[in-house]
């Protein structure tokens, strides 16, 4: 059997794609998570999925508006980059992504860039972390949100 595979391309997946079998998802071992972010997707946040050991898809909001795929209820975590966007759309995005899904969501966010926080923390999100903190306090915090939604 002939398997190619493309690249969806507003979406960082992958599809296996056969004469059977035209959008078969590839089934990875690892569990997967989402980092949704605007313009800059901050490789800090992809060592950090690495490190929890998950799969990691990314969905840039300055290609493709998000809202239109109906992806969310695949992935065991979800984080959202919000460095460059507004009080109001991250309050938004953090709302829409909680209607989705309940896996556990985390703000992924700069002190420099600090805003309200007890806003986003009140439309859904389970935690924040600060990319300017250490690698280990972001795994460790990761850990511990995971664990207390028992996926750990």
């Amino acid at each position: 059997m002939q398997v190619a595979h493309r690249r969806d391309f507003w979406v960082h997946g992958y599809f296996a794609c056969d004469l059977h079998a035209s959008r078969a998802r590839l089934e990875p071992s690892r569990r997967k998570a989402v980092h949704i972010y605007a313009r800059v997707s901050h490789a800090r946040a992809l060592r950090l999925v690495e490190a929890l050991g998950y799969e990691s898809t990314e969905i840039d909001l300055t290609c493709r508006n998000p809202m239109e795929l109906a992806v969310f209820p695949e992935y065991d975590l979800v984080l959202v980059d919000t460095v460059y966007l507004t009080e109001a759309m991250q309050q938004y995005l953090v709302e829409w992504v909680r209607l989705q899904t309940f896996a556990p969501l985390i703000v992924v966010g700069k002190r420099s860039h600090r805003r309200d926080v007890s806003s986003v923390l009140a439309k859904g999100a389970d935690a924040i972390i600060w990319l300017d903190d250490p690698l280990e306090v972001n795994i460790a915090h990761c850990k511990a949100v995971l664990r207390r939604a028992g996926i750990s």
